[in-house]
């Protein structure tokens, strides 16, 4: 059984696997997303397959997060300013603080053939509490939240559990909750590979 089937049957809900590819795999599925963020691609994969590469991403924060243009820092940092209302310094702060991979990977699998680096589900509260349960049983520990409501599914949710080897959790961001479908009972949950093996056991 693979990893998305254990998940669905120990949680319950949809799970997108998400794979980093530095070169494009031979045996990949060739739909190419065609919106702007990734998180519209998210709620898309759940309907085929779909590869991302740096030119199908139009959203600063995740061109940003995923290595793809780092020159765009300062006009991420505005649009946290001026579109989000923070002042300048917290939003410079908030933006260098951001989970970020470094250069070098040149596209993103949602549910392609092969095991994922990541798996995300919008999940509802329930759902939630049974992860936090299964969490807490395995490790004896309780989960960090760590919450922002900027770049929550790129980078404080996808990144994060990828960098971390972890469980994160996120409440969206303006634009994920309007693009990216996520319903308003829904949280965003990303957890790594290797947790998703203990999780589902």
């Amino acid at each position: 059984m693979d990893l998305v089937q254990r998940l669905q049957n120990r949680f319950g809900n949809r799970w997108v696997k998400v794979k980093f590819y530095r070169e494009m795999p031979s045996d990949s599925e060739s739909n190419s997303f065609q919106g702007e963020r990734f998180c519209e691609a998210v709620s898309e994969s759940y309907l085929r397959p779909l590869m991302i590469r740096s030119e199908n991403v139009l959203c600063a924060a995740a061109q940003y997060v995923f290595g793809w243009n780092g020159d765009i820092r300062f006009r991420i940092i505005k649009t946290v300013h001026k579109g989000l209302g923070f002042p300048m310094e917290r939003a410079e702060a908030i933006v260098n603080g951001l989970p970020r991979l470094r250069p070098g990977y040149g596209a993103i699998g949602l549910n392609q053939n092969g095991g994922p680096d990541v798996l995300i589900s919008y999940c509802q509260p329930e759902q939630v509490m049974e992860i936090v349960k299964a969490y807490q049983q395995k490790t004896g520990e309780a989960p960090v939240a760590r919450l922002s409501a900027v770049a929550s599914i790129c980078a404080n949710t996808t990144v994060a559990a990828f960098l971390g080897k972890g469980l994160h959790l996120s409440f969206g961001c303006p634009n994920a909750r309007r693009y990216g479908k996520i319903g308003r009972d829904r949280l965003a949950v990303g957890i790594s590979r290797e947790l998703a093996k203990v999780l589902s056991e």
